[in-house]
């Protein structure tokens, strides 16, 4: 199995105030009740913008353009030593009324949160992380990258 690639789509409210948030039910215990933004697998033949799109559409029912995402950062995971997966980070401010279509799509709850009470009490760090760099108005010139390095138990 060949590198995996993955989006995560951090959007924005017009005033900066609010970003979707999907309550995991995840197969994955450590995200299971965790906030997270909408996103999935890129692909086959897809650019990052155009699955934030589909992606965003899908978990959340906010409907979006891919010419309104844009890169802000990369999750690079490396597990025992291998690259496992990229998950690039795009954000998006919305229209209010685009942004007022957010309701739960499939299992996981969508909610519209407030920026200003994200915490790692409740999300990731890294994800918090890339919310954060997301929300500064003048990231658009720096891409991030963070690697996050896994061991698996040793039996």
């Amino acid at each position: 199995i060949g590198m995996k690639n993955y989006v995560t789509c951090v959007a924005f409210n017009e005033d900066m105030t609010r970003t979707i948030l999907l309550i995991k039910n995840d197969k994955y215990a450590f995200l299971a009740g965790k906030l997270m933004p909408p996103g999935g697998s890129i692909e086959d033949g897809e650019t990052p913008s155009q699955a934030a799109a589909r992606e965003m559409l899908e978990e959340s029912g906010v409907p979006s353009k891919p010419e309104q995402w844009y890169h802000i950062g990369t999750l690079h995971v490396n597990v025992d030593g291998v690259d496992k997966s990229n998950c690039f980070y795009m954000k998006a401010v919305l229209s209010n009324e685009d942004f007022a279509k957010a309701r739960t799509m499939e299992q996981e709850v969508v909610l519209q949160a407030d920026v200003s009470t994200l915490s790692m009490a409740t999300i990731d760090a890294d994800i918090l992380s890339m919310i954060v760099i997301a929300h500064s108005r003048g990231c658009v010139l720096s891409t991030p990258s963070i690697t996050r390095y896994i061991t698996s138990e040793q039996t």
